[in-house]
């Protein structure tokens, strides 16, 4: 098997994992919620459309495709965090706005680059999953050093926002591959957090 496509393929994984056991405690929040069967429900059809917006991201390059992840992803992330906003389990700090922002400004870095279609597609995906992580780190109960863990996985994914312009002229090569287990280990970290926040959700709720 092609190695790219393994490494691919196992990055993609870790990716539904993390975003299915952070839907996981988002549905553990959500069913406190008013309407909380529909919270859920809302939550999960949010969790699916990202990692299916990541999966397509990864593949489709700049075509129609591109156009239906930007849109999947943008909807998902709104659907599993607007009702935590809503009822005020989640908050965002400035630094929080600032990775956001660093991010979308990557943006305008791969367009100068002459990466048009593609640095927007990988910057929608990226704040995409910032957004699920800061998420996730807002959580009052999640554990200190699990914030800390978030954090670095955080701004990993905001090295890796601006390193991966570059990186894609050069796919298949070492530096390539060292940017990406930038990627990987932002990944990586999140899901650890994810599943250890949700094992203490599960026994405490």
């Amino acid at each position: 098997m092609d190695e790219y496509l393994l490494i691919r393929g196992l990055v993609s994984l870790i990716l539904i994992l993390s975003v299915f056991y952070s839907g996981m405690v988002f549905k553990m929040l959500g069913q406190y919620m008013e309407k909380g069967k529909l919270v859920v429900f809302v939550q999960m059809i949010g969790s699916l459309l990202v990692v299916l917006a990541s999966i397509v991201m990864g593949l489709a390059g700049n075509s129609l495709k591109s156009v239906f992840a930007i849109f999947a992803g943008i909807t998902g992330t709104f659907l599993i965090i607007h009702p935590l906003f809503r009822y005020r389990l989640i908050k965002f700090s400035k630094i929080n706005v600032t990775q956001v922002v660093l991010v979308l400004l990557s943006s305008a870095f791969g367009h100068f680059m002459g990466l048009h279609g593609i640095a927007v597609l990988k910057t929608t995906g990226i704040v995409s999953l910032l957004l699920l992580v800061q998420s996730l780190k807002s959580i009052k109960l999640a554990d200190p050093l699990l914030k800390i863990l978030l954090d670095v996985s955080l701004w990993l994914l905001v090295a890796y926002a601006w390193l991966c312009n570059p990186a894609v002229r050069y796919v298949g090569s070492c530096s390539y591959y060292l940017i990406y287990l930038i990627y990987f280990t932002a990944l990586l970290l999140w899901f650890f957090s994810a599943v250890i926040i949700y094992e203490h959700l599960r026994r405490w709720l």
